[in-house]
């Protein structure tokens, strides 16, 4: 890469960065008194379940090609 490329990539990614910064802090701190917090579950669970199942069945078919 050319030292102008490398300097162009380098210039926004900070910018990038610099600007998801401000972002993160564009809302005030804490929630309002009536609002009423919802658990993360169900569907996350069956997300994470499936997930594993399909990396066990990834790593399987992996080493049966591998051995077969």
């Amino acid at each position: 890469m050319e030292t102008s490329n490398k300097f162009k990539a380098i210039f926004l990614l900070t910018i990038f960065i610099c600007l998801t910064c401000i972002a993160a802090f564009a809302q005030g701190p804490g929630f309002e008194d009536d609002v009423v917090d919802t658990p993360i579950d169900g569907g996350a669970t069956l997300m994470l379940a499936a997930a594993a199942g399909y990396g066990y069945k990834k790593l399987k078919d992996a080493r049966n090609k591998k051995n077969g």
